[in-house]
């Protein structure tokens, strides 16, 4: 079955077994839903959710699909399933993550935050972390950690920070020692 059409959703739930190929890109203004079947896609596309990323079951094939966070209200994000490339560009609100979540390429910052509160977010080996600053990162307080690679004599910044205070982490690895991944949060006082 093939989203063939570029359309704009309310909400959209896919709760059937087999493939949806999305060939185009789709919006939804509320939230995406996937709790049956696979979401694929045969050629390169970028789908914005305006709501909630809710991910149940299924299986989310992000080889070649990109997915931009742009709500306008707060937004959260559940899923058994990995993003290739994230993009946040809320102009108001922020995103919770409710379950660990793992960005294998790039997770980009346009506009806004996101709080990881008791989930834990991994970066892919040879993923980034881009845009963030004092406006836009990662919210680490509770017991959820922001998990990336740090190379043997590489470094790596960790864009965190509390929801008023951006305090960036940079660690870096001696030539000579082990290539690890570090995890990262914040201890309220």
């Amino acid at each position: 079955q093939s989203i063939g059409n570029a359309a704009v959703y309310g909400n959209l739930l896919l709760t059937a077994a087999g493939n949806k190929n999305a060939i185009v890109p789709f919006t939804t203004l509320g939230n995406f839903t996937l709790t049956n079947g696979t979401l694929t896609s045969i050629v390169s596309v970028t789908h914005s959710i305006g709501g909630n990323w809710l991910m149940s079951g299924g299986t989310f094939n992000n080889t070649n699909i990109s997915i931009v966070m742009n709500g306008t209200a707060n937004q959260t994000i559940s899923s058994t399933g990995a993003f290739k490339n994230l993009t946040i560009n809320k102009p108001s609100g922020m995103i919770s993550l409710l379950s660990d979540m793992t960005v294998s390429t790039a997770l980009n910052f346009i506009s806004g935050k996101i709080s990881i509160g008791n989930s834990n977010l991994t970066i892919g080996n040879s993923g980034s972390i881009n845009n963030a600053n004092a406006t836009n990162y990662i919210i680490a307080v509770g017991n959820g950690t922001l998990n990336q690679q740090v190379l043997a004599g590489g470094s790596k910044v960790f864009p965190v920070g509390q929801s008023s205070a951006y305090t960036p982490a940079t660690i870096a690895l001696a030539a000579g020692s082990t290539t690890d991944i570090m995890s990262v949060r914040m201890l309220t006082a």
